[in-house]
């Protein structure tokens, strides 16, 4: 038997498995790597995160303003709230006052 026909035949054994370890490393980088790998999932569940407290920021905000839009409907209207809004509207201050703007 040939140098040859002995590498052939150890070549032809060795296909399917390296074909498979091929297959299961392909599977692999993807499974962590991928559109839909676990870096992926990671980062999505971040980003979840993150909206989840965005909303219950603009949910605090929104109950900020509607209370203060309550307090000026005629059924129950804020008489210092009504002063404070028109004289920011109009920019009318008395002398005596001290005005200072929130940014």
């Amino acid at each position: 038997m040939s140098l040859l026909e002995a590498l052939r035949r150890r070549a032809l054994k060795a296909i399917w498995p390296g074909l498979s370890l091929l297959t299961i490393v392909y599977f692999g980088y993807h499974a962590v790597h991928g559109e839909r790998g676990l870096i992926r999932a990671a980062q999505i569940a971040a980003e979840i995160e993150r909206a989840k407290i965005a909303a219950a920021d603009a949910a605090l905000e929104r109950e900020r303003w509607q209370q203060r839009v309550k307090l000026l409907r005629s059924d129950s209207l804020d008489a210092d709230l009504l002063d404070e809004r028109a004289r920011f509207v109009l920019g009318l201050t008395a002398p005596d006052e001290i005005v200072l703007y929130k940014r």
